[in-house]
């Protein structure tokens, strides 16, 4: 996994730049979209929220992203590990006001992200929902206690994720 090698993979409209597997940063292109795909939602209100997807399999980033940009959402950077998340939060010259984290990955899991990432004072009130494929009311507990404020299984409920978003990211 390493951030700088980098490509280009269309998808449903969308490009993919970053590696393969890893620190990809999506955004939505208009002139990728194919002929077959629905047209584009009316933008979110909270639209130019910056988000931040922390998982480990990539497929799973690329749906999130998905969901996300079809409710409106364009700018969403992608992370494969709880140490990558780490390096871009403390990288950034902004605060993401979202942040979607698997809880099971290597390098450093979800729960000891959140933990790091909630010690930084510009965080302390940014949503983080935990993303678990492991439904157990301990294992949402879990995520309660390491400091996210919201855990969901997987596959994600898009209309839970939504009505969190519009609750979280309200002005």
């Amino acid at each position: 996994c390493t951030a700088s090698s980098s490509c280009t993979e269309p998808l449903l409209g969308m490009a993919f730049g970053g590696s393969e597997h890893c620190g990809s940063q999506f955004s939505a292109s208009s002139s990728q979209a194919l002929l077959s795909s629905p047209p584009a939602p009316p933008p979110h209100r909270h639209g130019k929220a910056k988000i931040l997807v922390v998982d480990d399999v990539q497929i799973n980033r690329r749906v999130i992203t998905l969901k996300l940009q079809q409710k409106g959402f364009t700018d969403i950077t992608g992370v494969c590990n709880g140490k990558e998340a780490l390096e871009k939060i403390r990288s950034a010259d902004f605060v993401y006001e979202l942040i979607l984290m698997d809880v099971m990955m290597p390098e450093m899991n979800g729960y000891d992200t959140t933990r790091a990432i909630r010690e930084d004072p510009r965080y302390v009130e940014v949503p983080i929902i935990g993303i678990t494929g492991n439904c157990t009311p301990s294992d949402l507990q879990c995520c309660l206690d390491s400091g996210m404020n919201a855990a969901m299984g997987k596959p994600i409920d898009t209309q839970k994720l939504f009505a969190f978003l519009d609750q979280s990211l309200a002005p």
